[in-house]
């Protein structure tokens, strides 16, 4: 199997199965689409020129249909027009051209299951309607669909998932992601800034500045907001002030109660994306239910190719279940295999696996055998915070890291495997397991999973992160790292670094006993006992 992995990069996705409608004109009407509270939110239909009644394409945005920020969803629904189909775009509530406060997930389910209705009821409507949407753009995809059952036939899902927009349920807020989001979200309809400083702001937020980087350590964490944007941001409260997800606050944000009543759906993403680690689960979800289909590149959340996969999987889906198309051998599973460098189509996703469990103590990780107890202590100091060593984040430059050179700090454990002795295909999310006790009863556990080279390089393959709230006594603590498809090749090593934080990935840890954004002073390192080594459990495939 392994030796077939490899693939020319451009033979990841299938050919369109439909013969386009090639039109030579593509036009659009503005609306004003009433919400069932009043609020109107401002609508585009884009739609062939030389084509009476057709099917439909939903993209609900909050990043507007005008200016820099407007141009992809502008393109795409003129492209998707051209080739036959009606292209609803709509600004969420709140956003540019729409009426109302924008909160994440708050009123999406309601508006998308009022504007599906409203797209049912057009004269130029022929049946069929697909939702499709990258990042939060599919969440409002999502929703719709969740809104509306059996109202959506088809989705086109993209570095996204069914529950985006929630806080953390373990209490963490992403104090990196979500400031350069809502630093980008504020620049885009801010009156009070001209060209030029909205630019710089949206570039600064692609771009991994370690002035920015400085500045995320002010306290309170609240009052990020206003440092930030001058301002208090309504969507950073919701998050700080409404920390639990079952908090009623957030009823109907939740949509994956809807994946195994979903329609016809295709997911893309990357193994370094932003919400792999829940994308993954949604299709897996799925796929028990009906053929779902799955396209995971070598590409993070910004990366342009993650815009190209989404835009050429959802014509094909749209093809095959709005226009009748020939689906040939069903739904494509491709993923990216890094250490092949190269394309498998396995079966279906997940592929079969078997657990493997190797066991870290004495700064070895040993593969069948359990090693004697190790009494490892990490001290985690937010005046010095671990560093953030791999990662998801949301600028450009996410992805496997080299990391040779960065791990001589005294607050990380390292553990080393012998050389692999036969190549060995991880396909999963792998996790770890270890019992921690903390001397303040809060305790964060932030795991890499890398490689080492026969020549000592070491690279970032995956990453994960845990809070633990009830650490005062020993607990049994697990990590699960983001999943991913990585070869080992014969003579690497696995090597596994744990940290006590991950900043500015995660809010720090202020050695108060309690995860409070509200907390004006740091109290002190946080010193953290592993008492019985760890155990490092990966999915390998047979």
């Amino acid at each position: 199997m392994i030796d077939d992995l490899v693939m020319p990069l451009t033979d990841h996705l299938p050919t369109p199965l439909a013969a386009p409608i090639r039109a030579t004109t593509v036009t659009y009407d503005e609306h004003r689409v009433e919400m069932p509270d009043g609020a109107r939110l401002g609508t585009r239909v884009y739609r062939p020129g030389n084509a009476q009644r057709v099917p439909a394409v939903l993209i609900r945005t909050p990043y507007g249909m005008t200016g820099i920020t407007g141009v992809p969803v502008v393109v795409q629904a003129r492209w998707l027009a051209a080739l036959g189909y009606a292209v609803v775009v709509q600004d969420v509530r709140g956003r540019f051209g729409s009426e109302g406060e924008f909160i994440p997930a708050i009123d999406e389910r309601t508006d998308g299951a009022r504007t599906v209705e409203w797209v049912r009821d057009q004269p130029w409507f022929a049946g069929g309607l697909m939702a499709w949407g990258i990042s939060y753009v599919g969440a409002t995809a999502w929703a719709a669909s969740a809104g509306a059952p059996g109202q959506v036939d088809a989705l086109a899902l993209g570095a996204t998932h069914s529950r985006l927009g929630l806080p953390d349920p373990r209490g963490i807020l992403h104090v990196e992601t979500s400031m350069r989001w809502i630093r980008s979200l504020h620049a885009m309809v801010s009156e009070e800034l001209g060209g030029l400083e909205r630019a710089r702001i949206l570039l600064d937020a692609r771009r991994a500045d370690q002035a920015f980087v400085a500045a995320l350590r002010t306290l309170p964490v609240l009052e990020l907001d206003r440092l930030f944007l001058g301002r208090s941001s309504p969507v950073w409260r919701a998050w700080a002030d409404h920390p639990d997800p079952e908090d009623p606050y957030w009823a109907g944000a939740d949509h994956s109660g809807h994946r195994d009543h979903a329609p016809p759906t295709v997911h893309s993403t990357g193994w370094w994306d932003l919400f792999v680690h829940h994308q993954i689960p949604d299709h897996d979800a799925q796929a028990t239910v009906r053929p779902t289909g799955l396209v995971v590149g070598p590409w993070g959340h910004m990366d342009p190719r993650q815009q190209t996969t989404s835009m050429r999987l959802a014509r094909r889906h749209a093809d095959v279940h709005l226009r009748g198309a020939d689906p040939g051998d069903g739904p494509p599973t491709r993923v990216w295999v890094s250490g092949a460098e190269g394309w498998w189509s396995p079966a279906a996703w997940p592929p079969p696996t078997t657990a493997r469990t190797w066991y870290g103590a004495h700064g070895r990780l040993t593969d069948g055998a359990s090693e004697p107890a190790a009494g490892a202590t990490l001290v985690y100091d937010p005046t010095d915070p671990t560093p953030t060593l791999a990662g998801r984040t949301l600028t450009a430059e996410p992805g496997a890291r080299r990391l040779d050179g960065r791990l001589a700090r005294p607050d990380l454990l390292i553990f080393d495997s012998e050389p692999v002795e036969r190549p060995t295909l991880l396909a999963g999310a792998p996790t770890v397991t270890v019992p921690v006790t903390a001397d303040t009863g809060l305790a964060d556990l932030s795991v890499v999973l890398a490689q080492v080279d026969p020549d000592a390089r070491c690279v970032s393959i995956c990453e994960g992160f845990t809070r633990i709230h009830d650490a005062g006594d020993v607990t049994t603590a697990t990590v699960e790292l983001h999943p991913v498809c990585h070869l080992f090749d014969r003579g690497t090593r696995l090597r596994l670094i744990v940290a006590g934080g991950s900043f500015p990935a995660h809010d720090r840890n202020l050695g108060h006993g309690v995860a409070d954004p509200r907390q004006t002073t740091i109290a002190g390192p946080t010193r953290m006992v592993l008492p019985d080594g760890l155990r490092l459990s990966l999915p390998l495939a047979t």
